[in-house]
């Protein structure tokens, strides 16, 4: 028994020490550069231990995002989403999503790029991911407008997170800067805060 607690714990911290060298290498060298044999070399491990503990690289850089979103949760604990109006809120949600995207677009574009391949799981993490994201947007929303509902809170929130995701494969695919993003994807908020308030 104790045998297997302290196998479990190196494992752990096996996995943990290759995920901290995965964030180093794609922050400071890229996405593109990462493969599971340079990975092993930098960690000093093998590429298998690598494909048993996080599968595919894809499925890691996942990981790495999904890390990302975490720490822009606990962001919103001290700083939630705010704004006088339902589109002042709308606009402040998509640029510090823009902020957390546009610091690591190679990261963004292979998360995705990849979207599009998810399985059933797949899509009921992302839904887990997004929760909470929807839940602060909802709160936010209805502090600035109160009259509005919660379902249409939600539904607007749903709806603006699913087009930020096409909007974000377009600007990054025309490396927009932050500002020109906003500017472009200013329509879009419009009409949705419009709607949730009709």
């Amino acid at each position: 028994m104790a045998r297997e607690k302290t196998a479990e714990k190196k494992s752990d911290g096996t996995r943990a020490k290759i995920f901290e060298y995965a964030l180093e290498f794609v922050r400071d060298i890229g996405v593109d550069q990462l493969t599971m044999r340079r990975l092993g070399e930098k960690a000093d491990v093998s590429p298998a231990l690598i494909i048993q503990y996080f599968g595919s690289k894809a499925q890691l850089l996942n990981l790495i995002n999904d890390q990302k979103n975490l720490q822009m949760l606990e962001g919103l604990e001290e700083r939630p989403f705010e704004g006088d109006s339902v589109q002042d809120v709308l606009f402040d949600v998509v640029d510090r999503l823009l902020e957390k995207d546009l610091a690591q677009p190679d990261l963004t574009m292979a998360v995705l790029a990849h979207s599009f391949q998810w399985e059933r799981p797949d899509e009921e993490k992302f839904v887990s991911i997004l929760s909470p994201f929807i839940d602060a947007m909802v709160l936010a929303l209805r502090k600035a407008a109160p009259s509005l509902d919660e379902e249409r809170a939600r539904s607007g929130s749903t709806l603006l997170l699913m087009c930020y995701v096409q909007s974000a494969r377009i600007t990054l695919k025309r490396n927009m800067e932050k500002q020109a993003a906003l500017d472009w994807m200013s329509g879009y908020i419009s009409m949705i805060a419009r709607g949730m308030l009709a």
